[in-house]
């Protein structure tokens, strides 16, 4: 197998890493915790799943990867004369595939699968993999501290040898379960002679409850015979007794029926009688009624009348109040005639006096202005000279403190005898600066009251506001007044149109009223209204009269009819000829025959159930026999089984045996060809006892001390070899050898030496990647790949070449 590239996204800190792998010695180098093991993981990760990662999937994934990207890693390796491209992937939601291409052609997808694929291609399992092409950390010592016990059981797990182990222990435990099974087998397995027995009584039964089946069965028939033959007999019997039953139901109905008719008849020829005495009473009332009429009618008109009149009267009233309340209208417009002309006249003096007292606020403002920037201007300059004052004054006082040796503030040279000059001129300066501040001080005060131009403007504008709040007093109780005038108006204007809205009224309604005659027609009507009221209830029972005599002819018609129906009836009894007695004979005779069908076919099925359960129990029986025959071919073959997983674990155990004592030897042969390499042939012999414990034979004698140097090799050596043995037994060629920080207990000279015995190794490895943070091996092996973890991004960058790529590289011993 051999390496050409691996090609990483979003694994742990590498974001984007691509990696060439080039044949010879190869260093991976950088700084711990820079990523280095990290490689190794991701080309685990890609090959067998789950298994060669460190805890699990969702520590995978890189903390600065972006949200939707995958973790993603594509490892190139050659085997054999084909080129494989391994392919797995896990999205942001955990969703995980994998892919195999071989030759640019897929192969095979699916995470469980491709890890089965690579399995089977390698003929290793993830952890035989790695114990075969990888050497860890610390793992060239691997047997150092070990007694010679645990150095076996070492060199056994490494092997693979527990493997055997573990297949004696499965066979020894399927062998215990299926003793147990043969237990079980063994006590529900049954007695023979029992079971023959229990089959022969079963068939006896069967036979007996066939013959009890066919003897009810033709009882059955028998009877069944004779339920045929009276059926017809026992249906035209029903049939009779049926039509009997109605005709006697029907008769008795149409007499009922008669009865009833001949009742209402003598009824309705009642009512008639008296209907006709009713109807010349009604002859006799009806000149008075119509007289009664034509009195309402009359009366209903001059109603109308009245109610006109009555109208009238209560329009006169009501235009007699609107006219009064118009001349008290009028009254008060005259007293408010001249509210409108006052009104213009105060609005006219208002907007006068509004105008002037504008004009003295505007007069007032500017003065006031014109003054303020006065005073601004005063005490702009008071502070400027304050300030300048003291500029002088601490310029005094540092010239004071000086002396004569003290810098002349003008021309820079000492000041000497013209120090008193300098300070009287500072003097002088000081005191026309507080005259002028003193003057600036009391212009200021002045300026601060208030001047008499302004105060004699204010007191004119006072006397102005109050003129003009006397004439906003004035204005409003005259505009109360003009709107009193303006709703007084259109009141009077419309009580005016209400007076000739009722004299157009009071003009068409119409007159005539008679009170007089109203009251004789409404006397004609009280006396008349109980003739009236006779009258309309004789008219609504007359009425009836003539549907009364139609209902007469209707009755006749339907008694006749029913007449008939009667004598059809008496005389259809008399030809059916049917009696109660002959009937029930009959009746009697058939539910006899069918009683007796009903037994004979209730025995049947007895019968038949009682040999249904008969050939059940036989069934069962030979179901039995069947499950003792299988049984016992189960338990034979059981027993075998037994036997051979006997011999399979007995055999797994001396197979185990026999590599344990031939690992020995096999080691040392494989390990003493690679010590003969590394050495150049100064040694080659390493002998290996049954504890492996390894020793150096020089010139066919044990060498007993050996330098540090030289257990190296021997470390080397033993490590190489169980490789090579692991890779063997896997059927794979042994080209590829990685070995992670195997230096970090050895001082320079031995790391030296250990680089230069792996150079010697090329002809037998292809590729020899060695993964360290010592950074002056770079200088011994073939090609350089430098790793270094940025903390800023948390990522991980790789590149290829010597130190000046990776800056702040620190070899740490």
């Amino acid at each position: 197998m051999r390496l050409i590239s691996l090609e990483l996204a979003n694994f742990r800190q590498h974001k984007a890493t691509r990696i060439e792998f080039p044949s010879g010695v190869t260093g991976i180098i950088g700084r711990n915790g820079s990523g280095k093991t990290t490689l190794l993981e991701a080309i685990a990760w890609a090959l067998y799943g789950q298994a060669g990662i460190r805890g699990s999937n969702d520590t995978v994934r890189c903390r600065s990867a972006e949200g939707s990207s995958p973790v993603e890693a594509r490892l190139v390796f050659a085997l054999g004369a084909h080129t494989y491209l391994v392919v797995r992937r896990m999205e942001p939601s955990g969703k995980s595939s994998a892919q195999v291409i071989v030759d640019d052609t897929p192969v095979c997808t699916g995470v469980r699968d491709v890890t089965d694929y690579i399995t089977k291609l390698l003929g290793m399992d993830y952890q035989a993999f790695f114990t075969s092409f990888f050497t860890a950390q610390k793992e060239l010592e691997f047997l150092r501290g070990l007694s010679g016990q645990d150095r076996a059981k070492a060199i056994s797990r490494m092997l693979g040898f527990e493997r055997l182990t573990h297949a004696r222990d499965r066979a020894n435990q399927a062998r215990l379960d299926i003793e147990k099974e043969i237990r079980g087998l063994e006590q529900g397995l049954g007695d023979p002679e029992e079971i023959k027995l229990r089959r022969a009584s079963a068939l006896e039964r069967v036979q007996e409850e066939k013959q009890r089946l066919a003897d009810v069965e033709s009882s059955l028939s028998a009877a069944a015979e004779q339920v045929e033959k009276l059926k017809p007999q026992k249906e035209l019997s029903d049939e009779r007794s049926r039509r009997y039953s109605e005709l006697v139901r029907r008769l008795e109905l149409d007499r009922s029926q008669k009865k009833q008719l001949e009742e209402k008849i003598t009824y309705v020829r009642s009512q008639i009688a008296q209907l006709e005495a009713k109807k010349s009473e009604l002859e006799e009332l009806l000149p008075k009624d119509e007289k009664y009429l034509e009195a309402g009618r009359e009366y209903r008109e001059l109603q109308k009348l009245r109610d006109a009149h009555l109208e009238r009267e209560k329009l006169r009233a009501e235009m007699g109040a609107v006219e009064s309340d118009i001349a008290a209208l009028s009254a008060r417009i005259k007293s408010l005639q001249n509210a409108e002309a006052e009104l213009e006249n105060v609005e006219s003096k208002l907007a006068e006096t509004e105008k002037e007292l504008t004009e003295l606020d505007n007069r007032i403002s500017t003065e006031k202005e014109k003054q303020s920037a006065l005073l601004h201007r005063a005490e702009a300059e008071l502070k400027h000279l304050n300030e300048l004052k003291k500029e002088v004054v601490e310029k005094r006082r540092t010239i004071i403190e000086a002396g004569a040796e003290g810098i002349c503030p003008t021309c820079e040279r000492p000041l000497g005898s013209e120090l008193l000059k300098v300070i009287e001129g500072f003097d002088r300066q000081i005191a026309r600066l507080e005259e002028r501040a003193a003057e600036l001080s009391e212009e200021i005060e002045k300026l601060r009251a208030e001047p008499e131009s302004v105060k004699s403007t204010l007191s004119a504008r006072e006397a102005l506001s109050k003129t003009l709040e006397e004439l906003t007093k004035s204005r409003g109780s005259i505009a109360v007044k003009c709107a009193e005038l303006s709703r007084i108006r259109e009141e009077l204007s419309a009580k005016q149109f209400r007076v000739r809205e009722i004299e157009d009224r009071i003009k068409s309604i119409p007159s005539g009223f008679d009170p007089v005659r109203f009251s004789e027609l409404h006397k004609i009507g009280e006396e008349l209204r109980p003739v009236h009221e006779k009258v309309v209830a004789l008219k609504a029972e007359v009425a009836r009269l003539e549907s009364l005599r139609l209902e007469e002819e209707e009755t006749k018609k339907s008694l006749s009819g029913v007449s008939r129906e009667i004598e059809n009836s008496e005389e259809s009894l008399k030809e059916l000829d049917f009696t109660e007695e002959q009937h029930k004979k009959i009746v009697q005779a058939y539910e006899e025959a069918s009683e007796r069908f009903t037994s004979a076919r209730i025995a049947v099925e007895k019968a038949r159930g009682e040999l249904k359960a008969a050939e059940e129990s036989l069934a069962l029986a030979e179901d039995e026999e069947k499950r003792f025959q299988a049984r016992s071919a189960m338990l034979k073959a059981k027993r075998q089984e037994v036997q051979y997983l006997k011999a399979v674990s007995e055999a797994m155990a001396a197979l185990r045996a026999d590599l344990s004592n031939r690992a020995a030897p096999e080691l040392a042969a494989a390990a003493s060809e690679i010590l003969a390499e590394v050495t150049d042939g100064r040694y080659t012999t390493l002998e290996v006892n049954e504890n492996y414990e390894a020793w150096i034979r020089e010139d066919g004698e044990i060498k007993e001390v050996i330098s540090g140097g030289e257990q190296d090799i021997v470390n080397l050596a033993l490590r190489l070899a169980v490789s090579r043995m692991i890779a063997d037994r896997a059927g794979q060629d042994l080209s590829l050898l990685v070995l992670d920080e195997v230096f970090g207990s050895l001082d320079e000279m031995r790391r030296e030496n250990l680089v230069l015995m792996l150079s010697t190794l090329k002809t037998r490895f292809d590729q020899i990647i060695l993964i360290t943070h010592i950074e002056s091996i770079h200088d011994a092996v073939d090609n350089c790949i430098w790793v270094d973890y940025d903390e800023s991004t948390r990522t991980s960058s790789v590149s290829v070449g010597s130190t000046d790529a990776i800056p702040d590289l620190v070899a740490v011993v």
